[in-house]
């Protein structure tokens, strides 16, 4: 007479075990995956950088000059506040039908301007930044929603943002916001000057509490910071603008000549100090 033996199902502790094991495996190679998806996200905003420094290139081959960083017009008491370089670069990073849509001498904020000023923009999204979202830039647009938000800003050199009044800048790097300097003032050479690198505001406005959130940068008006402040520093005013990256340990800076490097934030402050400026005649060392 055959006898047929019933199979032992899995006891308790071999099942505890095998999810232990699993668990195991799981957080081994969860940040390797997480790695590698920084990895990708990081390739990403490294072209996008890449393509602004080639949209600004193109803008400075055609006008002789670099854009203004940042351009208001004060005459006759107007406060006129025109577009930025972001604006002004559009016909060369493929948004040449947004571009037709604005007038790009007018004021960002009338009723003519203001939908394209609220447009975001692909490109200047950093893959690994919080999704752009609409930000509170004027007090002169009624509700927290005035334009839409950009991780990209122009490095307009080494110095800090004066007190009182922002509405002039005078620096010592590409860009000027009274605009005007061009490719043969750049003496310290194309490959060691910043242009463009990444930022946000990371700090509320304590004046507009209601807008909390919504304090970020955007491309259409005010999109420039300063290297004085360091890199990833904590920002202490929201009008403080630095350089602020998503990237762990420093941010990404895109250079005159095109190309686009990583910049540890630990970098000595007077050599990072010196890649912003545009005839400082500094020696640039390793970095």
């Amino acid at each position: 007479m055959n006898v047929i033996k019933k199979r032992e199902a899995f006891t308790l502790i071999e099942l505890l075990v095998s999810i232990a094991i699993i668990a195991v495996l799981v957080s081994l190679l969860l940040p390797a995956v997480q790695q590698a998806r920084e990895a990708a996200r990081m390739t990403a905003c490294k072209n996008n950088l890449k393509q602004l420094a080639l949209g600004v290139i193109q803008y400075t081959e055609l006008h002789q000059a670099f854009p203004r960083a940042f351009h208001v017009e004060n005459a006759g008491g107007s406060n006129r506040q025109l577009w930025s370089w972001s604006a002004k670069i559009l016909p060369f990073i493929e948004q040449g039908a947004l571009y037709e849509k604005i007038n790009i001498e007018d004021d960002w904020r009338t009723a003519e301007n203001l939908p394209s000023a609220k447009t975001r923009i692909e490109l200047l999204q950093c893959p690994s930044a919080p999704q752009n979202a609409i930000t509170s830039s004027s007090a002169a647009v009624p509700g927290c929603h005035d334009a839409a938000e950009t991780n990209y800003a122009a490095i307009v050199g080494p110095e800090r943002l004066p007190t009182g009044s922002p509405y002039f800048w005078s620096t010592s790097g590409v860009w000027h916001d009274g605009g005007g300097v061009r490719t043969n003032q750049l003496t310290d050479g194309l490959t060691s000057t910043l242009l463009i690198g990444e930022a946000d505001r990371t700090a509320d406005h304590p004046d507009y509490p209601e807008c909390a959130g919504l304090e970020g940068w955007n491309w259409a008006y005010i999109c420039r910071v300063s290297v004085g402040y360091g890199i990833n520093h904590p920002q202490q005013h929201p009008s403080d603008p630095h350089v602020f990256a998503y990237h762990r340990g420093g941010a990404q800076f895109a250079f005159v000549d095109g190309h686009v490097s990583f910049i540890n934030e630990n970098i000595d402050q007077s050599l990072l100090d010196a890649l912003a400026t545009r005839a400082g005649g500094e020696v640039i060392g390793e970095y």
